[in-house]
């Protein structure tokens, strides 16, 4: 998760056979903040939540737990979230790499990298159900031409299950690499 930023959660429970009550917090930095809270009477219930993640933080892991809670059924699982900082770069370049005390620094702009701009189109959710899901990415410099390369994505579904002893399974992670087409541009 991004510090500083909106984020989506969204939740998908399958096949109840009774009512619940559903919570989701987030804590991070001695505070929680509440997702979800709301009771589900449906058999199939799927949401989406914005929420902030609202200041720098001075940890860099977060937690989300959720609680699903009826007569005969209790799910409740913590799992830790990485959180990253913006962070920002300068690059400066200078007309030589060393300088004597005394001299005077001259900064070179004739040599400014490239600057681009990519645009992902992705589906909002992707279930079990779907066989298979279009992404599309788009690259361009900011004088208009394309940008040629190679596109990488990974699609993980993590694992969860209210069985104590299948807790510590790996999610189920897929790998493309494919080449950019700059035609779709």
């Amino acid at each position: 998760m991004q510090s500083h930023s909106t984020e989506q959660a969204c939740l998908h429970l399958l096949n109840l056979n009774e009512s619940v009550s559903l919570s989701v917090v987030l804590e991070y930095d001695g505070s929680n903040s509440t997702i979800f809270d709301q009771a589900v009477e449906e058999d199939n219930f799927y949401a989406c939540a914005n929420f902030e993640v609202s200041h720098k933080s001075s940890e860099q892991m977060a937690f989300v737990t959720l609680l699903v809670k009826g007569d005969t059924l209790k799910i409740f699982e913590r799992r830790s979230v990485a959180l990253s900082s913006e962070e920002t770069v300068t690059f400066v370049q200078t007309d030589k790499p060393i300088y004597k005390s005394g001299e005077h620094v001259s900064l070179d702009h004739t040599s400014v990298l490239p600057k681009f701009e990519v645009k992902v189109s992705a589906p909002q959710t992707i279930t079990i159900s779907d066989d298979e899901f279009q992404i599309s990415t788009c690259a361009k410099y900011t004088f208009g031409q394309p940008v040629h390369g190679k596109v990488q994505v990974q699609v993980c579904r993590g694992f969860f299950s209210s069985v104590a002893c299948e807790k510590d399974k790996n999610e189920i992670c897929e790998q493309f690499v494919a080449q950019m087409d700059f035609h779709l541009c």
